[in-house]
């Protein structure tokens, strides 16, 4: 603070009651006419909502809300990166689940997102040494691991 005049950071502190909570801190110090310290200045701005709905974005934006695998998008970076690696073989499945409009039409969009779910937990039960899951599409996963077999 005072080699810069001003600090802006996050911090965690108490409430009253003892709870927690994030808060961003801005402290400002205000010189007078001979260089000396007048004034500090502070606030104090409780963000743990805000923290809470960042969070929140970041995995609807990186995960599939219903079964919880990594999305299309998180899946295509994740593999790129790993594609980069020349010494490394990759194994790769496309899964699509046979007449799943029919199941959806047929019994309901609620069994079928129960389907999904039970579906990608089975999976990835199945199939420990995956690397990466991803539900790709409504009724189609993919998945990825190396090839760790000698040749």
């Amino acid at each position: 603070v005072l080699s810069q005049n001003r600090w802006e950071g996050e911090i965690w502190s108490r409430k009253k009651d003892g709870s927690l909570f994030l808060a961003r801190i801005n402290v400002s110090i205000i010189k007078n006419s001979e260089g000396g310290y007048e004034k500090i200045i502070g606030s104090i701005m409780d963000i743990t909502d805000y923290q809470k709905n960042a969070e929140k974005l970041q995995q609807y934006m990186n995960f599939d809300p219903l079964t919880h695998l990594i999305n299309r998008e998180s899946f295509i970076t994740i593999l790129d990166n790993d594609l980069k690696n020349p010494d490394r073989e990759i194994v790769f499945l496309d899964i699509d689940i046979n007449n799943f409009k029919y199941i959806n039409d047929t019994f309901g969009h609620s069994l079928g997102d129960n389907l999904l779910i039970e579906f990608s937990i089975r999976l990835k039960q199945a199939l420990p040494d995956v690397k990466m899951f991803c539900r790709y599409s409504a009724d189609e996963f993919l998945l990825y691991f190396y090839n760790d077999m000698q040749k």
